[in-house]
């Protein structure tokens, strides 16, 4: 199975936004965004990517948190909650 790749945008706080790389041009659009506000852009495994996006959420808004996390395992992806 081949491996799927995320880009995420990264602030000084962590993974704050993800976006798969499909190869669409909303994924080059959302990468232009993101650097544009100064941020930079790493392309990451899928679980890498989720799960330093739920340490984002963790630390900054943990309600939501688990629900992305709940997403994230309904879609397939296994995802290693960090416990704070």
């Amino acid at each position: 199975m081949r491996e799927r790749y995320d880009f995420a945008a990264i602030n000084e706080r962590g993974v704050y936004a993800l976006h798969s790389d499909d190869g669409s041009a909303d994924g080059l659009a959302f990468v232009r965004k993101a650097r544009a506000r100064g941020h930079w852009v790493e392309r990451l495994p899928v679980e890498e990517a989720c799960e330093r996006h739920i340490a984002y959420l963790q630390a900054t808004w943990p309600a939501f948190a688990e629900v992305f996390a709940r997403k994230a395992e309904a879609s397939g992806i296994p995802v290693r909650r960090v416990v704070s």
